[in-house]
């Protein structure tokens, strides 16, 4: 409860984001990751990939931590949703995207920020011409 009421203080927020994204409990993990959506200081960018990449963290709080790299304009965010998005390589041919929640998510985060960037641009076009409803409504 502590951690909701400082999120909500403009004074306490950032770094409060910041300490929540370095909780070991699942809970305030989440809370800092859901209030990052909304804007975070650079300081948690770097957490914030890191809670991206890991397949191995929950849903609840690896989406909302994909969302918020839309927040940050800087080449390292860009990369790291690109890599999110991208398909796994092949080696002959190119591979489909996949309509799991993390690409979809990286694909939205994508198309809001950086949606004239090429490689964002080409998998923005490919997922609206997807056979998947949900890629296809990632990027509408």
């Amino acid at each position: 409860e502590a951690v909701k009421l400082c999120l909500r203080a403009p004074g306490e927020r950032d770094e409060t984001i910041v300490l929540a994204l370095h909780d070991a409990e699942d809970r305030i993990l989440a809370l800092g990751t859901s209030a990052a959506e909304t804007g975070a200081p650079a300081s948690a960018e770097p957490r914030l990939r890191e809670i991206a990449v890991d397949p191995e963290c929950e849903s609840e709080i690896r989406v909302p931590a994909i969302r918020s790299l839309a927040c940050f304009d800087t080449e390292s965010a860009r990369a790291t949703l690109l890599e999110l998005a991208s398909p796994r390589r092949r080696l002959l041919g190119s591979a489909p995207l996949e309509p799991t929640p993390a690409s979809c998510a990286a694909l939205r985060a994508l198309r809001s920020r950086w949606s004239d960037h090429p490689e964002a641009a080409d998998l923005i076009a490919r997922a609206a011409r997807s056979d998947s409803p949900a890629l296809r409504e990632a990027v509408s």
